[in-house]
């Protein structure tokens, strides 16, 4: 039951879940770096701010937000889409 129900019931939820939380973690990733490195796209975003240059600032933001998604569309869509290969052999039926 658990495999034929509850586990396809549940999966969107799960893979929701794990694309947003891996989603989160750069954001902390960028957050952490503002803060408290001197090295990454959050320190260097950072330095562009604190030197009021605000094309620095946002070419920096736009390469991080880019670099998330390409991340989500070349690794995680992939890995959803064999993950719920299924549904398309479902609906051919």
């Amino acid at each position: 039951r658990v495999r034929e129900l509850v586990l396809p019931f549940v999966m969107d939820y799960v893979f929701t879940g794990l694309r947003f939380g891996i989603i989160v973690g750069w954001n902390a990733v960028l957050l952490s770096e503002w803060f408290a490195s001197t090295e990454g796209v959050g320190w260097r975003t950072r330095y562009w701010y604190d030197a009021n240059d605000f094309d620095g600032f946002v070419a920096w933001i736009l390469l991080f937000v880019a670099f998330i998604v390409i991340f989500d569309r070349l690794v995680l869509a992939p890995i959803q889409n064999r993950v719920f290969r299924w549904r398309t052999s479902v609906a051919k039926r």
